[in-house]
């Protein structure tokens, strides 16, 4: 991944070639997260945030968070503080603010026993959500200031799942590819190949409930069928268009 001035196009930073093994990285307010090589998921901050002042802000800025974390289990590893000094000798800092623009710091790395391999994530200040190999039918969400799990969000409990067909599986859906992950203050949303799924992150308490997780509502919008039985069936209309189309031209030049 490399770092470029927008107004003429200059190399301010970069990582290492080989350092990132995906071409997926999640940018927030100065938080940077991608998978890391092999599992677990990767924390990094704008350098310039945390050069700030902190003892003249509020403990609620961003510029007053701690980086990296230490004394945690999500404490930055050693490879990637390696990485931090090769690219420091790659790139010299100069004696400016100037010269930590575009350059990037690790904060944090968050792995077993929560994390393996990333399936898709997505990063919204403060919060980072996931999908792991680790815990294939669930959700994770993670507050990337200090690494905490917010909340673990299971797909399992059928229970729950509204506007779904009548023969729809959710566990059959969670074995395919994930296409896509967002998430907002209120509802993560999860794209799978064959239907959308959509969670509310704040659970939705009844009074007098013994498991108030059982009262969070799952909406998935899915196709009574496969999308592949609509594809044939649009190509199959396609196939009779055409013939139709060619019949009438057979038509007409033999009337003609």
């Amino acid at each position: 991944m490399t770092v470029r001035a927008m107004e003429d196009n200059r190399m301010l930073w970069r990582f290492s070639p080989s350092y990132l093994s995906r071409r997926m990285c999640e940018l927030s307010e100065g938080f940077l997260a991608f998978p890391s090589r092999g599992w677990g998921i990767e924390i990094w901050r704008r350098a310039s945030d945390v050069s700030v002042n902190t003892s003249s802000h509020s403990h609620t800025n961003v510029y007053a968070i701690p980086t990296p974390i230490k004394l945690s289990p999500v404490a930055a590893l050693g490879f990637q503080l390696e990485e931090a000094r090769s690219t420091a000798a790659e790139f010299p800092l100069r004696h400016s603010e100037e010269g930590l623009r575009g350059r990037y710091t690790p904060h944090a790395y968050i792995g077993a026993p929560h994390v393996g391999v990333v399936r898709m994530f997505r990063l919204r200040f403060p919060v980072l959500v996931l999908m792991s190999s680790q815990d294939d039918d669930a959700l994770l969400l993670f507050d990337v200031r200090d690494g905490a799990l917010l909340q673990r969000i299971s797909f399992l409990d059928t229970d729950r799942i509204v506007g779904a067909p009548p023969n729809f599986a959710l566990a059959s859906i969670l074995e395919c590819v994930v296409m896509d992950l967002d998430v907002t203050e209120s509802y993560i949303s999860v794209c799978f190949p064959s239907a959308i799924v959509i969670v509310p992150r704040c659970e939705e308490v009844k009074p007098g409930t013994e498991d108030d997780s059982k009262t969070t509502r799952i909406l998935v919008l899915a196709e009574d069928r496969p999308p592949q039985l609509y594809q044939a069936g649009w190509n199959w209309g396609n196939h009779l268009a055409s013939a139709v189309r060619g019949w009438h031209r057979r038509r007409d030049i033999s009337q003609g």
